[in-house]
């Protein structure tokens, strides 16, 4: 079994938009950095805590984090981190209706989409796009090392099915959970259904490590 690097959990370790930056920016693998409408900081990398504990992984940026200056991060979850308080969209966060659940802090979570590009009309990438981009997120899940992924909506429970092998290969001990996506829960107000699974993480994030 592989050996777990100690965790720690505080504000010093805040890694916006940190990991594999540079090699994100300067992607032109598939057509979609093509379409991005802020052609220097368009493309969004993870964000978040470089010792999480849980690793959040959506689908891809949305409209508002591609014309974002500060370059966006997912969900705009860390944006007091960044310097500016309120959402781009300007409504409340539905991450939070999630996050708020779990017993963990914001510095134990780290925030990441599946595709760096914004997909046109959030339609699911091509098969070809997401083949180019699905290894940023392998790299980001070996730096992190966390001890939960949590999965977001339908189209990354597909992502994890397809490339199960990879991912147990390198979470080893560690767990992926799929769930809805929040923009649904949101919509439907079916909140108990976020009680419910934040019962299952919190039960498995209480177990010894």
């Amino acid at each position: 079994m592989r050996e777990r690097k100690p965790k720690t959990y505080n504000s010093t370790g805040f890694v916006c938009c940190h990991l594999f930056y540079n090699q994100i920016q300067k992607c032109k693998k598939c057509a979609l950095h093509e379409l991005r409408i802020n052609k220097i900081k368009g493309k969004t990398p993870g964000a978040g805590y470089r010792n999480a504990k849980v690793v959040i992984v959506g689908m891809a940026p949305g409209f508002y984090r591609d014309k974002d200056v500060f370059c966006g991060t997912p969900f705009n979850f860390f944006n007091k981190e960044l310097g500016y308080e309120k959402g781009i969209i300007g409504v409340k966060n539905p991450l939070l209706v999630l996050t708020n659940i779990l017993t963990l802090k914001k510095d134990q979570f780290y925030i990441t989409n599946v595709m760096k590009c914004s997909v046109s009309n959030d339609r699911e990438p091509a098969d070809e796009q997401l083949n180019e981009c699905i290894p940023f997120l392998f790299k980001e899940l070996r730096a992190i090392n966390p001890v939960v992924v949590i999965g977001l909506g339908k189209f990354v429970e597909k992502v994890y099915i397809k490339f199960k092998t990879t991912f147990d290969h390198i979470l080893n001990d560690s767990m992926w959970f799929n769930t809805y996506h929040p923009g649904y829960i949101v919509r439907t107000g079916k909140i108990e259904i976020y009680h419910k699974f934040a019962d299952t993480i919190n039960e498995y994030l209480e177990l010894p490590e």
